[in-house]
């Protein structure tokens, strides 16, 4: 066992900090697919039900240029009166073909919070 301890060690690895697992992902909130999630004109938006200080610093872990009002009109994610609005720009979307993963990966961990309704791409029409 100390051999084993040693040999992850010097890979770098450790046996008392697994990595995280890949973040589940509730993809009844998500109305976009994976191949898409870099596609879009402004960002990407989200409903959320309530933004207490511990919910927005949970969704500012995920998107740190988080930017939340209150819900006027509904936007693709189809927000409600009574909910917050919040926009923030996909991680590693630099272009619309650009790979999506960093994008899914985040809009899958925020989808994993209750407060998160919806979410959908920013497009203008």
């Amino acid at each position: 066992m100390r051999r084993t301890a040693a040999l992850l060690a010097t890979l770098g690895c450790s046996t008392l900090n697994p990595p995280e697992p890949a973040p589940r992902c509730d993809v009844a909130k998500l109305r976009f697919e994976r191949e898409s999630a870099c596609r879009f004109d402004l960002g990407h938006e989200a409903c959320v039900t309530r933004v207490e200080a511990t919910v927005l610093a949970s969704l500012r872990k995920i998107a740190p240029d988080l930017d939340c009002q209150p819900a006027t009109f509904g936007g693709r994610a189809g927000c409600v009166t009574g909910e917050h609005y919040c926009t923030w720009s996909p991680p590693g979307c630099v272009n619309a073909e650009a790979p999506p993963d960093a994008a899914w990966d985040a809009a899958c961990r925020m989808s994993t919070l209750p407060e998160v309704r919806a979410i959908a791409p920013i497009v203008l029409e």
